[in-house]
C-alpha cells in the first residue's frame, strides 16, 4: 500500500528542554514536502516548539497529567 515508517520519534524527547527543538525539526524534515502534509515554515519552527513547551500555550498534553511519574513504576526486564 505505499505506507512504510520513515522516523521514529520519542514524545518524551521532544518535549525535553535540550534535545526537543532538534526532535521537532527532524520530525518537520521527515514529512516536510511529502504529499497531504503541511508543515509550519522552518524560520517558525522553534518558535512554536517554544510557546508549546515552554510557555505551554495550546492544549494539555502528556506533560500536564497530575498523578505518578516515570520513577513511581518498577518495571523489570520480565515485565518488558
Amino acid at each position: 500500500n505505499g505506507c512504510a515508517p520513515v522516523k521514529v520519534i520519542s514524545a518524551e524527547r521532544l518535549a525535553e528542554l535540550d534535545r526537543g527543538p532538534a526532535v521537532g525539526l527532524e520530525l518537520a524534515a521527515a514529512v516536510d514536502g511529502k504529499e497531504g502534509m503541511n508543515v509550519i515554515a522552518p524560520e517558525a519552527r522553534n518558535c512554536i516548539w517554544r510557546e508549546l513547551i515552554i510557555n505551554k500555550k495550546g492544549l494539555k498534553t502528556f506533560i500536564d497529567r497530575d498523578g505518578y511519574g516515570e520513577d513511581d513504576y518498577s518495571f523489570t526486564k520480565g515485565h518488558l
